[in-house]
């Protein structure tokens, strides 16, 4: 259940981690279950657990050995929750309820996802969408990123250029692209009262499938010594700007 492979299979996803966990129930997943390790627990996950003693979910203790085939962390806090991977998967409808949503293609690094994750839930974003090809929102490194993000709004996958421009069209959302070449800087853009952010992998940028639906596509004035800016990076700057325009902060 730790691959990509065996994650899809199974339906299943572990959650690891106090923070990532309490943030999981806050906002209403239900674990099927939590197991901990006795040896790894620390003081706070051992308060932690006595807060689920209302929740009625079932807890399993794990041997040190066997839960370290489980933990993807080095220095584990003991305790691991499994949930259904339909949990992590926005509703259909989600996309009416957009004011500012984020568009990932092939973005597969996983820790710059999860990074997106996070700072798009700190900063105003209703709704993250993810193309084939990006990193796995159960990859434990995507998650641990997200810092328990992850739950904080809906998050669609497999979303591909078609689909997207279905979606967004339906609900009235124009869509902005980002790329270093884009003909607008990001300063003079004006957003209307829904917008979808599309941002590309480092290396490849946008797909011509998406920068060809993108009205328009818009750039980060950087210095010319530098070639351009890490996606994670450059994603903070263009949704802080669009959710103050937008005031959604």
């Amino acid at each position: 259940m730790t691959s990509r492979h065996g994650r899809k299979k199974s339906d299943k996803v572990l959650i690891e981690g106090i923070r990532s966990i309490s943030a999981m129930i806050e906002r209403d997943v239900t674990p099927e279950c939590i197991v901990v390790s006795p040896r790894d627990l620390s003081e706070p996950g051992n308060q932690f657990l006595k807060t689920l003693a209302s929740k009625r979910i079932s807890l399993f203790e794990c041997d040190a050995k066997r839960f370290t085939h489980l933990s993807d962390t080095e220095h584990s806090q003991g305790i691991i929750a499994l949930v259904n991977r339909d949990s992590l998967q926005a509703p259909e409808a989600a996309w009416r309820r957009i004011r500012l949503a984020v568009y990932l293609d092939k973005v597969a690094d996983p820790g710059n996802v999860g990074t997106i994750i996070r700072t798009s839930a700190a900063l105003g974003v209703s709704l993250i969408a993810l193309s084939p090809g990006c990193a796995d929102i159960a990859n434990p490194k995507v998650l641990r990123s997200t810092a328990g993000a992850v739950f904080a709004m809906p998050i669609a996958t497999e979303i591909s250029a078609e689909t997207l421009a279905v979606y967004l069209k339906s609900n009235q959302v124009e869509l902005i692209g980002a790329d270093g070449d884009g003909s607008v800087e990001i300063d003079s853009f004006e957003p209307k009262s829904k917008l979808c952010i599309a941002l590309g992998a480092e290396a490849e940028g946008l797909s011509w499938e998406i920068q060809s639906i993108c009205n328009p596509v818009v750039k980060i004035p950087i210095a010319r010594e530098v070639e351009s800016l890490n996606v994670a990076s450059a994603a903070a700057i263009l949704i802080y700007q669009m959710s103050q325009k937008m005031k959604l902060l």
